[in-house]
């Protein structure tokens, strides 16, 4: 699950963010409604680095789909993955909020997964547990009822 349970840290769940296929606007995928997984196994994939707890997510939605993912770059930044999809380097699955603001600008393309396919990422809110002060609650309070 992401995010990770750690020592001395505390998570809130907070919301689920809708994973999507992103690409590039010229790429051929670009033009579709939705995409299956299985449809991504020769495919250039720009993933997130091995030790994101994201990557784990992804990895076993496409092992479960029977996708060995061909990946070309992997990196722990999101803004990075999404810059290399933008100029062609390949695809990736990001998650949707991400993506919206390139979008917007037609720097990039989202593409549902189908509904047999389709997924989310569980977010939370961190808090290291020395930090629990009254404010730091009334926040994170006031974030999980926004």
């Amino acid at each position: 699950a992401c995010p990770s349970p750690r020592q001395g840290v505390t998570i809130y769940p907070f919301e689920e963010d809708t994973m999507v296929l992103v690409c590039a606007p010229e790429h051929p995928f670009a033009t579709r409604s939705e995409i299956a997984l299985s449809e991504l196994a020769r495919e250039p994939f720009i993933a997130f680095a091995p030790h994101i707890p994201t990557r784990h997510l992804i990895d076993e939605k496409l092992r479960l789909a029977g996708v060995e993912a061909t990946i070309v770059n992997t990196f722990d930044n999101i803004e990075t993955i999404k810059n290399l999809v933008e100029i062609g380097s390949g695809v990736a699955i990001l998650p949707l909020e991400s993506a919206t603001r390139e979008a917007n600008e037609n720097a990039l393309k989202i593409v549902p997964l189908r509904p047999e396919d389709a997924f989310t990422r569980p977010t939370g809110i961190l808090v290291k547990q020395t930090q629990l002060r009254s404010a730091v609650r009334a926040f994170v309070s006031a974030m999980r009822q926004e």
